[in-house]
């Protein structure tokens, strides 16, 4: 009898458990993927770095669930796994994108990477024209304060565009000129004979530039592939109409300073050498810097304005 008893006590917990197990798979509802969520953190925590330097970074996913990961950089691909250690060889700007993808979609994220040592390169150039194994840098200096010889760091836009050009060419600095203005809309140059006798910038990227000094006046219109040749002599004291656009540039007051330099690095101030030549012959090498500054015509302490390189920044990219 007892054995009946045990039997029937062991029947009916088999019983409640098989329930229990069907209950437990009818309450469980099937997968279904939805489109991942991913973006990445920063381990190392630092947007800066040198060459050789590691940047470790790692994806965070939202639902790790049948995901397949895909680092980029600069649109090749480096790794698969879900941590990735950046170790730049060179100095420059670096693109990381990050993807995961499932079967409903993908979803990305991007981290920028600045591999220098405080220093402008030709690697920091953002904005280039032309092909070829040579490299020009062109850089403008403009100042929105008063005083040009001893202007505040706030007072100073300084920006840099790149050169490509082929060897055995021999391409001159007006050429390059040339090349960048036609190319880049927010870049103006106002040309007189053998002079530049003015640069202006789009500073709000909104197509139009005007500068005037009561007698002359310039617009947009006046420039064909960013280039205008002047016939007035009333080149002094011509202002932006809008604050947000920047110019430089005279005759009799003050005028377009030429300077030239050389180097994979941006050549310190005293480095850079005021250039005996017209732009028009002036013959570009490679890794050269031809710069342009705003200086004072004064007879008696013949002072001219010298680049500030600390200051120089990247003109952006143009815009597709």
């Amino acid at each position: 009898m007892k054995k009946l008893y045990l039997l029937f006590i062991v029947w009916g917990l088999m019983i409640s458990l098989f329930s229990a197990c069907s209950d437990d798979k009818e309450q469980e509802p099937p997968y279904i993927p939805t489109l991942p969520e991913v973006s990445i953190i920063n381990v190392s925590g630092i947007t800066t770095c040198l060459p050789k330097e590691t940047v470790e970074l790692k994806a965070r996913l939202l639902d790790p669930t049948d995901v397949a990961l895909l680092w980029t950089l600069e649109g090749e691909q480096v790794s698969t796994d879900s941590v990735y250690k950046f170790t730049p060889e060179d100095f420059g700007e670096y693109r990381i994108i990050l993807t995961a993808t499932n079967s409903v979609g993908s979803d990305a994220d991007t981290l920028t990477i600045n591999v220098s040592d405080g220093q402008f390169r030709f690697a920091n150039i953002k904005n280039w024209t032309g092909e070829g194994e040579n490299r020009s840098a062109l850089a403008i200096q403009w100042i929105t304060g008063t005083n040009m010889l001893e202007p505040a760091d706030d007072e100073v836009f300084f920006l840099a565009w790149g050169y490509r050009w082929e060897k055995g060419t021999e391409p001159l600095g007006i050429d390059m000129l040339r090349a960048i203005a036609k190319k880049d809309p927010r870049l103006y140059v106002a040309k007189s004979g053998s002079y530049i006798i003015g640069f202006g910038y789009d500073g709000n990227n909104d197509g139009k530039i005007e500068v005037s000094n009561g007698n002359l006046t310039i617009t947009q219109d006046n420039f064909v592939d960013g280039f205008y040749e002047l016939s007035s002599q009333d080149f002094d004291n011509l202002k932006p109409v809008d604050p947000e656009d920047y110019w430089l540039g005279g005759l009799y007051e003050a005028y377009a300073s030429y300077w030239l330099g050389q180097g994979n690095v941006v050549p310190d101030a005293e480095e850079f050498d005021y250039s005996n030549l017209f732009v028009i012959y002036r013959p570009l090498e490679d890794l050269s810097w031809d710069a342009w500054t705003l200086s004072p015509i004064d007879y008696e302490e013949m002072r001219n304005t010298l680049p500030i390189p600390r200051l120089l920044q990247a003109a952006e990219p143009n815009k597709k």
